[in-house]
């Protein structure tokens, strides 16, 4: 968010969803031949989704993710939100619109139950969230331990599957330590749905290593 750590974008510093259509203006100019998302706030009470998805289409992004995302609150405040009409299941009717519209979903999920409801909403790719990077300029210095969040992905994978086939991008580590690599499955599976994912030439054979 403009250089300042993604968090940001989850507190009242400005409207998100306008902030996404400010820097449309900036980066769809000048991008060319790859796809440009949007982060899209769901929970926005001041917006008719619908609309705001169809001005997107507009503009010209060819997909939408959950972010900002209540999946990054917890506790009693994260509770409340879901109590008051400011919840998770918001991003996914969100999500659920965007496929029906023909936009590319790739939504966050944090836990098997978002990873599962995301699936049956139609998203095409569902991203395992496993907190904040913990490299580069901004980064958090707290943060689940490689082993856990192998666990994690694991869980959110499974529900995944238990619904429908999908892709399943890999958090950073996984590609940089094969060991890691080892506890999801083959590794040579993996980098080939990476692959894949990358030349966009997913197909039955592709998911097929993963059934």
């Amino acid at each position: 968010m403009d250089g300042r750590g993604s968090l940001a974008g989850l507190l009242p510093f400005g409207d998100a969803n306008d902030i996404v259509l400010q820097m449309a203006n900036e980066v769809l100019p000048v991008v060319k031949g790859v796809p440009v998302l949007a982060g899209v706030c769901a929970t926005d009470p001041f917006r008719r989704m619908e609309y705001f998805l169809r001005q997107l289409e507009t503009i010209g992004f060819c997909g939408v993710q959950n972010f900002p995302t209540v999946g990054l609150f917890d506790g009693n405040f994260r509770h409340n939100l879901e109590e008051t009409g400011m919840g998770y299941n918001m991003e996914v009717e969100m999500i659920s619109m965007a496929h029906r519209m023909g936009f590319l979903t790739t939504p966050y999920a944090f836990n098997p139950d978002e990873a599962a409801a995301m699936a049956k909403a139609g998203a095409h790719i569902i991203v395992a969230h496993m907190g904040l990077t913990t490299a580069g300029s901004i980064r958090a210095m707290t943060a689940a331990t490689l082993d856990d969040s192998v666990l994690c992905v694991q869980a959110i994978a499974d529900a995944a599957f238990g619904v429908k086939l999908i892709s399943l991008f890999s958090i950073t580590e996984f590609l940089m330590f094969p060991r890691e690599l080892q506890l999801l499955g083959e590794s040579v599976k993996l980098m080939k749905l990476v692959e894949a994912v990358a030349k966009g030439t997913i197909n039955n054979e592709t998911l097929g290593y993963f059934t």
